[in-house]
């Protein structure tokens, strides 16, 4: 569910044509997904609260209730796992959720 939700996310925003990237890798005692779009990014002042119920960036416009990524971290956490965002403006978004392993 998590990972579904980052890259319906990243979809949604990204520009028509463009891709989505979806990564899985080994970190150590862990697993890291990551998704990456060439959409609008996250504002810096935006990246953490991101994650919480209905914030949406300023002026955006897309479908949903915005509960996509709140959904998406709370489902990290019940694993015992993280999730963020590195994102600038203009420069697309990579999200990322680690879980462990085992």
């Amino acid at each position: 569910v998590a990972l579904s939700n980052l890259a319906v996310n990243a979809v949604r925003h990204a520009p028509p044509g463009s891709a989505v990237v979806l990564r899985a890798m080994g970190a150590g005692p862990q697993v890291r997904f990551e998704v990456e779009d060439a959409g609008p990014g996250v504002h810096e002042s935006l990246q953490e609260r991101v994650f919480e119920p209905v914030v949406r960036g300023d002026g955006e416009a897309a479908p949903g209730v915005g509960l996509g990524l709140h959904i998406a971290r709370e489902v990290a956490r019940a694993h015992g796992g993280t999730i963020g965002v590195n994102a600038a403006p203009g420069g697309g978004a990579l999200f990322w959720m680690e879980i462990p392993t085992a």
